[in-house]
């Protein structure tokens, strides 16, 4: 997927928590000897020159199991507000800079380039819409709007101002505003050890 070149997409890889929940840190858990942020880090390098990796627990360490191209690395000092002072982090640097921003979490493990494209061409067709996953949550019996998404700049403000939480209730602010794309892999995510289980009897 080549984006247009009056259209400018800023890609931001949030990796700063802690993994409390998981115990020990989800970046560095391995699918194929790949850690899951630089497998996250890759893609985004490939889907644009313009990409940022937050980092924020354990910075130093992370960045040393990082190769990085084209992807900036921000350190979040505030990473323990939460990840939303990690996607406000990125979006002011980027405030100026690119049209829009997108929002990868690196546990999303199953997530591949192909489905991405799918947000990114539905974002060079609808640029002002906001461009959401969409997928059936096992755990909550839910369908969901969220992460990966693309964000035009009239929400940058509103990103800006996240501390706790992701960028969900902005979601939930501006449903008429979305537009989503149906990415069944964006369900599988890891937080806990049950989840590692399940990616282990996948990939390992």
């Amino acid at each position: 997927m080549k984006i247009s070149s009056h259209k400018k997409l800023g890609i931001i890889v949030i990796a700063a928590g802690n993994s409390s929940r998981l115990g020990q840190p989800k970046q560095l858990v391995e699918i194929a000897g790949i850690n899951l942020l630089q497998k996250t880090v890759n893609i985004a390098q490939r889907l644009s020159k313009t990409s940022v990796c937050v980092l924020g627990y354990n910075a130093d360490r992370f960045e040393m199991k990082l190769h990085l191209a084209d992807c900036k690395i921000l350190v979040n000092k505030n990473w323990p507000q939460g990840m939303g002072s990690s996607i406000a982090c990125a979006t002011k640097f980027f405030e100026k800079k690119v049209n829009a921003v997108m929002i990868l979490l690196c546990d999303q493990y199953r997530l591949t380039k192909v489905d991405y494209d799918q947000l990114v061409e539905q974002w060079q067709t609808k640029p002002d819409k906001i461009i959401a996953s969409q997928y059936f949550d096992k755990k909550t019996k839910m369908v969901i709007e969220g992460a990966p998404a693309i964000f035009p700049k009239r929400y940058f403000a509103a990103l800006m101002t996240l501390k706790e939480k992701g960028a969900r209730d902005i979601l939930r602010k501006n449903q008429e505003q979305i537009m989503t794309v149906l990415l069944e892999n964006a369900a599988f995510d890891l937080d806990t050890e049950d989840d590692l289980k399940i990616l282990s009897s996948v990939y390992i």
